[in-house]
């Protein structure tokens, strides 16, 4: 080997070492959240990565390919108890991560991955220490079973069976879940908990999830709820006597007599409460409570205190704020509603200009159901002045494999000019691929759109800003111009989907604002949010 080419990559290899413990050196710096215990969650969207207590040895077995997951974020997990006051756990953080960089190096390279330190605070032994989690633990879009991936595409298809302002999608990071429950309860001053100990309201005795559960399978919808498709909030008043006695039921509004005598019923039913006590004494006390009166089983029995949803310490229940519009509203664990008015796809689609005729291309591959529902909801406030003459939707491939991907023919593209044929062509799309790898094939789908409807003026593309784009090298052949509205990690913009709205002559639609980019000089830098980029005269790049 040449001395030259021999120097050449030992400067290389130095300057890729350095970088790499600049990484490790800043992320080992974030702030430090603490957590009594985080307790390990077996779902399709996490991974992990365990250490051993106080050593830097991390076992690898049963690791899926990680590599080939869409991985949103790393948790490191440690514990704050230690053995020796001279112990350094900077150190072994520093360890762990490099161990981590040797085996994974794609990991601290890839800007579109959140990092968050979790500080365990609740062990008080060595023992106790050595039962904890300890590592790395990766949440990542959900690996699919045959059976995981039917019941999301059966999710977006019951909602377009019943599109209301709220969307019930999955909670792809339950740990952020116990992060923010230990964070609720922190706060919580000793004070405040003494005042609680001496003055407290009545309770239902057996909890608030079971109180939601007793009105749930107590309030027996009449015929007429069933028949009139009744959905709403019945506003009450009563009286728990310091034997948790309830008296004096009132209606604060007028309701039919049919709602006001199931509401009583029930309460006059309910087993006895807890009485108020105040100064250390029982007393009686009123009781403001929202009951929700529904023919839709999902959301029958919900109830709020003073208007309030409550805390349900035993399970995890999501309680929606507005009455109408309700049905599919399910109470499950890690779910989270939501409001599809407000999500990135709704605001954006209120930004296109509606003179044009516009070809609509989205991905619908998986773990894109909210955006799906966001995007049909649009269409359906909207459809006296709809601006599309055509929807393309794509799933890269119909499930082929990565080795018979071929640029410009990797298919699982498919066109309706019908607005009514939606429903049916996502789902059809949806059964025959959901993609499988994070390359898709957008360029592609937007030719075929430009083919199957010429007389378009532009093409919004509502691309997977998770995604890389397979096939870029088409895009001298697109003939129109082409908007760009990513779905997902709003922190960050893909470059490609910048250099597909800037090549085309399109602009980007991010967050309910339209950002031009025809402006932006040959070798300036920009901000989108906090993420840096520089164009180059040719492409834009992420500024490291």
């Amino acid at each position: 080997m040449k001395p030259i080419l021999l120097f050449s990559l030992l400067l290389f290899s130095t300057i890729t070492f350095s970088q790499k413990q600049e990484r490790i050196a800043s992320l080992t710096a974030l702030e430090r959240k603490q957590i009594d215990r985080v307790e390990k969650e077996e779902t399709n969207t996490v991974t992990y990565l365990p250490s051993v207590f106080a050593e830097d040895q991390l076992i690898f077995e049963s690791l899926p390919k990680l590599e080939e997951l869409t991985i949103l974020k790393v948790y490191y997990v440690y514990t704050q108890y230690k053995l020796s006051r001279s112990f350094n756990q900077l150190a072994l953080d520093k360890r762990r991560f490099s161990l981590l960089n040797k085996h994974y190096p794609f990991l601290l390279d890839d800007p579109f991955i959140e990092w968050e330190i979790l500080e365990q605070t609740g062990c008080s032994t060595f023992e106790e220490g050595d039962e904890y989690f300890h590592g790395f633990i990766f949440v990542h879009r959900p690996i699919y079973s045959e059976e995981s991936r039917m019941d999301e595409i059966n999710s977006i298809i019951n909602y377009f069976e019943n599109p209301t302002d709220h969307f019930i999608d999955d909670k792809v990071d339950p740990i952020q879940e116990q992060v923010e429950k230990n964070r609720t309860s922190n706060e919580q001053t000793e004070e405040s908990k003494e005042e609680q100990k001496e003055n407290t309201r009545a309770e239902y005795s057996l909890g608030n999830f079971e109180l939601y559960e007793y009105f749930k399978t107590h309030l027996k919808n009449s015929q007429e709820v069933v028949l009139k498709r009744d959905d709403i909030w019945v506003d009450t008043k009563f009286k728990v006597d310091e034997n948790g006695k309830i008296s004096d039921i009132k209606f604060i509004e007028e309701y039919a007599d049919y709602i006001k005598d199931e509401v009583s019923h029930t309460l006059n039913t309910m087993p006895d409460w807890d009485p108020a006590v105040k100064d250390g004494k029982k007393v009686s006390s009123e009781v403001n409570l929202q009951i929700r009166v529904s023919y839709s089983g999902s959301v029958k029995g919900m109830y709020k205190r003073d208007h309030i949803k409550p805390i349900f310490e035993a399970k995890v229940v999501e309680l929606i704020e507005e009455p109408e519009e309700s049905i599919n509203i399910g109470i499950q664990p890690h779910k989270e509603i939501i409001d599809i008015k407000t999500t990135t796809i709704y605001r954006g689609l209120e930004l296109i200009d509606r003179s044009k005729k516009i070809a609509l291309v989205m991905d619908v591959t998986g773990s894109m159901n909210s955006h799906i529902a966001g995007m049909k909801k649009w269409i359906i406030m909207n459809h006296h002045n709809l601006p599309f003459t055509s929807y393309t939707f794509f799933n890269d491939g119909n499930n082929k494999s990565t080795k018979k991907k071929k640029v410009g023919a990797t298919g699982g593209i498919y066109s309706t000019t019908s607005s009514a044929e939606i429903k049916q062509l996502i789902k059809s799309t949806m059964l025959k691929g959901n993609g499988g790898e994070r390359p898709e094939n957008d360029v592609e789908a937007i030719l075929y759109a430009i083919e199957n409807d010429p007389s378009c003026d532009e093409i919004l593309l509502i691309g997977d800003n998770y995604s890389e784009v397979r096939d870029l090298e088409l895009l001298d052949k697109v003939s129109r111009i082409v908007h760009v509205l990513p779905c997902a990690a709003p922190k960050l913009v893909r470059p490609d989907y910048l250099n597909i709205a800037r090549i085309t002559g399109g602009h980007l639609i991010l967050n309910g604002k339209i950002i031009e980019l025809d402006q932006i000089a040959s070798g300036a830098s920009f901000f989108i949010g906090e993420t840096e980029y520089k164009f180059d005269g040719r492409k834009f790049k992420l500024k490291r």
